[in-house]
């Protein structure tokens, strides 16, 4: 029988299935596209967690019926359930549908950790009318296979991250920007997603495409540890061998596994 919740963690909502096999999870996307024909949608992400021996396969399903290929936030808060209502040890293996994250605990805070981040070249955004003529040639930056183009730029809060970012949600990728407050050295990340099509409250893949790609552009290669505020929410990302991103643990609760049937009678 399958396993459902809901939960919030660093300002990301997310309803979570825990299923045992293919067959146990079409009635679970059945019932999320009824919430999305009655307009009761009332989360960022469905996450779908296969249970397999070592490991947990992870589909992220999106409003606009696309699925992302891994999700950060996504991550932590099935880590918390994991550990807190089912009473396993971190860490926990998630294979996404284009590489492998780990999730983690520790007092009080959980964590998402990658080292599969690829740059995929560039890619140029154009905006276009009778007035005005722009263009964007931004990086873009894979973690676990899901896409952002990444641009440092001086005040994200100044940033036309809504008109870009529905430019960028066009070609099927996320667009992330990033900025640093001096002296203090603590950096800023907003994120324009492309399976909502608007600006996320935070993004766990978001962060780490943009920590990495500062990186780079600034040549910080022997700097460790990065603080990073996103959507009031703030977090801590380490690079070593691996990425990982820290923040405080979110809420869930679980569902009455009986709310499913009650909803395909009626």
């Amino acid at each position: 029988m399958s396993k459902y919740f809901l939960g919030e963690t660093s300002g990301n909502r997310f309803f979570v299935s825990f299923e045992r096999n293919e067959e146990t999870a079409k009635k679970t996307e059945r019932y999320l596209e009824h919430l999305r024909k009655s307009d009761n949608w009332n989360f960022d992400s469905a996450l779908l967690v296969y249970i397999n021996k070592g490991f947990f396969e992870l589909r992220v399903i999106e409003k606009d019926r696309s699925e992302s290929d891994m999700c950060g936030n996504g991550v932590r808060l099935a880590s918390e359930i994991l550990s807190d209502y089912f009473k396993q040890d971190p860490p926990f293996c998630f294979k996404g549908n284009k590489g492998i994250a780990y999730g983690g605990i520790n007092k009080g805070s959980s964590s998402f950790m990658v080292n599969n981040i690829r740059n995929d070249g560039e890619k140029t955004l154009y905006f276009l009318n009778e007035r005005v003529r722009k263009s964007l040639k931004l990086p873009l930056i894979s973690v676990c296979g899901e896409p952002h183009l990444v641009m440092v730029v001086g005040d994200v809060h100044r940033f036309d991250l809504e008109g870009w970012g529905g430019l960028a949600v066009l070609h099927r990728v996320n667009l992330t920007v990033i900025s640093e407050h001096r002296p203090c050295g603590l950096l800023e990340v907003r994120t324009f997603e492309r399976g909502l099509w608007k600006e996320i409250r935070s993004c766990g893949t978001g962060i780490i495409s943009a920590v990495s790609h500062f990186i780079d552009r600034f040549y910080l290669f022997s700097k460790r540890k990065f603080n990073v505020v996103m959507g009031g929410h703030h977090f801590v990302v380490e690079k070593n061998k691996w990425m990982k991103l820290s923040g405080d643990k979110g809420f869930f609760y679980s569902l009455n596994p009986e709310f499913l049937s009650c909803w395909e009678e009626r």
